[in-house]
């Protein structure tokens, strides 16, 4: 049947060009029939679901007529069939065929990452660079790269490719930005650098610069940058949300304040404008300007009541005033989308105001009344009482959360750092244990415990070998990269423990990564870094030790 269809294909299609069945029967076929004839035979078993024998087919097809559409056909259908080797000799017969052909040599390259044929790839790509290496272009190898599974070999092809045509900022700027993406703050900046070496009117380039600079602490440094990008482009409201943006991130209230301000000039009937301006002016202690900015939107339809009183209580938070925060949240009823997080609210703001049992008493009904939630309530309120050192408590909350979630991952995890916390190394090890006995593939409790017998055992070795594995499994995790980079400070790795240390800076900034940081930076001679970071960190982290243990250490310096 498959064959009679065929041949009725070709029979019409020659006949709707004036020839014969007869004439076709007895007549000699040209090889361009020939090949027609096994293109719509190609096609016929792509449809029908063949395609090992259209691939077959359409690459006799390519190799015998050496036309265009069939080296595309061709390939197309090797790559659909994860046939590599069928793809890569299409497409190197295609190069062959049209060598300056963009199509036919992304294809070669396409099928060479995909095969992590990393230098390969990179001898293809200098001769296309070298014939044309447009914005368009290096945008297409951008996306190309994707074919390669590696993110790291990603950005060492594309950093040999820049530093190969060191005249293109485009180049550079994906550097930076793929850097940037993988954590590899400082490579990124330098890419940016070099960028805009190249090309300094480039603002999309230098707004990263910027974004990249504050992540790493530098402010001073970023402000300058979006400073004359905003004189150049004041009615840009993409630049000042983005330089709202970077002074939030830095705990920068009054700065970002000021900028919405400006921006609201430009957009006065911008609602959400309105809701930033409110939550900037509460963090930055301006409760008058807060409260009028909620009682606008709701008196405006913008927000309903109970969002206003969840919004007003965290102005009063800010502001330490606790009694008049717990008057609003107690009025959100049960109804509301907001109660269990007001509930919850109150119950921490009990634990602030150091009435522990209050707090305890309030995470209870809150498991009774959200049984859904218990674990998470469990493991909030067992935070709040290792924060004020409530062992004993906190040993008894365990318990009986245990008897409840038997075996439970998190739960296990949360009684081993309960342990540290507390100083019980030995009690803490056998936790760690028990949980990696559990589950093996915790990546994060072979960290915790790897630091563990790193920072607080002798076996060092042993900690050091977990903590490489963790880092093995997930390089991109910053609690991962911290314990890394701490490890690379302890053996004297300074600089090496500087790259690490910055890359989980930049993307988590809580609890002992930012003490790290700032000893590091110390180490490495970054003094002035140091007091910056320190300064906006102890401003939004008063009550964490380890970083409070370092003023001594950090002082005003103009050094760097």
């Amino acid at each position: 049947m498959g064959a009679f269809l065929r041949l009725t294909t070709i029979i019409s299609f020659f006949a709707s060009l004036g020839i014969s069945s007869a004439a076709y029967a007895e007549a000699p076929w040209s090889p361009t029939a020939n090949h027609l004839y096994d293109a719509l035979t190609a096609q016929f078993l792509d449809h029908s679901g063949d395609y090992v024998g259209a691939m077959d087919t359409m690459a006799n097809v390519a190799r015998d007529s050496r036309e265009y559409d069939a080296y595309r056909f061709a390939y197309n259908l090797a790559i659909d069939a994860l046939n590599y080797a069928q793809a890569e000799k299409i497409a190197r017969e295609w190069v062959a065929t049209f060598p300056r052909d963009q199509d036919a040599n992304w294809a070669l390259v396409r099928v060479l990452l995909a095969t992590d044929r990393v230098n390969a790839a990179y001898d293809v790509l200098n001769i296309m660079l070298k014939r044309n290496a447009s914005p368009h272009q290096i945008a297409q190898l951008s996306r190309y790269l994707t074919n390669l599974s590696d993110s790291n070999k990603r950005l060492i092809l594309l950093k040999r490719l820049a530093d190969k045509f060191s005249d293109n900022p485009f180049l550079y700027y994906y550097v930076g930005l793929m850097a940037k993406e993988q954590g590899r703050i400082s490579l990124a900046i330098e890419a940016f650098d070099r960028a805009i070496a190249l090309d300094g009117r480039w603002q999309e380039l230098r707004l990263m610069q910027a974004q990249a600079l504050a992540s790493t602490g530098r402010l001073q440094d970023a402000s300058q940058l979006m400073d004359a990008l905003v004189l150049e482009d004041p009615d840009n409201e993409y630049l000042l949300s983005a330089y709202v943006d970077i002074l939030v991130d830095q705990y920068q209230w009054e700065a970002a304040l000021a900028i919405v301000q400006k921006w609201q000039a430009i957009n006065p009937d911008d609602l959400q404008l309105k809701q930033l301006q409110a939550w900037l002016a509460s963090n930055a202690g301006q409760v008058g300007m807060a409260l009028a900015c909620y009682q606008e939107l709701l008196d405006s339809g913008n927000i309903d009541f109970d969002q206003y009183l969840f919004n007003i209580a965290g102005i009063f938070s800010n502001a330490k005033e606790d009694n008049l925060a717990l008057a609003m949240l107690v009025q959100i009823g049960s109804e509301s989308v907001l109660y269990m997080l007001s509930r919850q609210q109150i119950a921490l703001n009990a634990f602030s105001n150091g009435d522990i049992q209050l707090g305890q008493e309030r995470f209870a009904e809150l498991r009774d009344i959200f049984p859904d939630y218990a674990l998470d309530m469990y493991l909030i309120e067992l935070a709040q009482l290792d924060e004020h050192q409530y062992w004993l408590a906190g040993d008894k909350l365990l318990d009986q959360a245990f008897e409840l979630y038997p075996q439970q991952v998190d739960l296990l995890y949360a009684k081993a750092e309960h342990l540290v916390a507390q100083g019980e190394n030995a009690a803490a090890i056998d936790a760690f244990a028990e949980l990696l006995a559990f589950d093996p593939a915790n990546i994060d409790a072979l960290n915790a415990y790897g630091y563990l017998l790193l920072t607080e055992t002798e076996r060092h070795d042993e900690g050091a070998e977990m903590i490489r594995a963790a880092l093995a499994a997930y390089p991109d995790a910053p609690a991962i990269q911290d314990s890394y980079a701490w490890l690379n400070y302890l053996q004297g790795n300074i600089e090496e423990a500087l790259l690490w240390s910055r890359r989980a800076y930049a993307a988590y900034r809580r609890g002992d990564i930012v003490p790290h940081y700032i000893e590091i930076l110390l180490a490495n001679g970054q003094k002035a870094l140091a007091n910056e970071v320190f300064k906006h960190e102890s401003r939004a982290q008063p009550d964490n030790p380890a970083l409070q243990a370092l003023a001594e250490y950090v002082g005003e310096s103009d050094d760097d």
